[in-house]
């Protein structure tokens, strides 16, 4: 990762710590997910992923997570680490930050991805947008800069104590960020089994271009799990 934005979410960090001197926890969760995926590029593969989360006063939260999908007796491997703030109890505005690893060792293709965006939601609906800054590497040769634009929105159907079912559209999430023209149509649910329990299913249709749906479209990802929250 380039020094110049070390320092920013250094800094960042060192903001979020100043503002949980007198933290108390308000949530915690841990999710397992199995993975399938059909793409035009790779074919057929599949994977597992984990993602744990922290809150902090109702005020900030803390997410991180691996993922190791198989393709071709070759591991991908993606990180990810994030940072929300919600500043405003009354405004449903956060500003987030992230940091996304995706490898594929076998080749020696590695990319470290810095996103800020800012999220404003409410019960049935939201957007985020901000700025990714990626840096690419392959066969250890020196990383390759670029920036681009980030965006996702969502629409909840359902949104219960017990169910909740959306749909959404964007080119990032958890443990990817694409080009600003990759985007991806997602259609997610959850369902509570008790206070603590819950399964979760995700669908993506994946796009690599701008073009239209019929020209652009890439391949599928099914992602279902559960999750625990305490």
């Amino acid at each position: 990762m380039h020094r110049k934005y070390r320092i920013i979410f250094l800094f960042f960090l060192l903001f979020l710590l100043r503002n949980t001197a007198a933290a108390e926890i308000t949530g915690r969760e841990i999710i397992s997910n199995t993975a399938f995926e059909y793409n035009r590029g790779s074919g057929f593969l599949g994977g597992m992923s984990a993602i744990g989360s922290l809150e902090l006063n109702n005020m900030i939260k803390f997410k991180s997570g691996l993922s190791v999908d198989i393709v071709k007796n070759a591991a991908i491997i993606d990180l990810f680490s994030s940072a929300a703030y919600s500043p405003f109890k009354k405004i449903p505005l956060n500003f987030s930050f992230s940091h996304i690893y995706n490898g594929l060792p076998e080749y020696q293709a590695h990319t470290n991805s810095i996103l800020q965006y800012v999220s404003f939601f409410n019960r049935y609906a939201g957007i985020s947008i901000g700025l990714n800054l990626r840096f690419s590497s392959y066969f250890a040769d020196r990383a390759q800069f670029e920036s681009m634009l980030l965006y996702y929105g969502f629409f909840n159907i359902v949104n219960s104590d017990r169910i909740l079912i959306g749909t959404g559209w964007g080119n990032f999430n958890d443990f990817r960020a694409n080009n600003t023209g990759a985007y991806s149509y997602n259609i997610y649910s959850t369902v509570r089994i008790n206070r603590n329990w819950f399964i979760n299913n995700e669908t993506w249709f994946i796009q690599s271009g701008g073009d239209g749906f019929a020209s652009t479209f890439y391949g599928i990802n099914w992602r279902t799990g559960a999750g625990f929250s305490w």
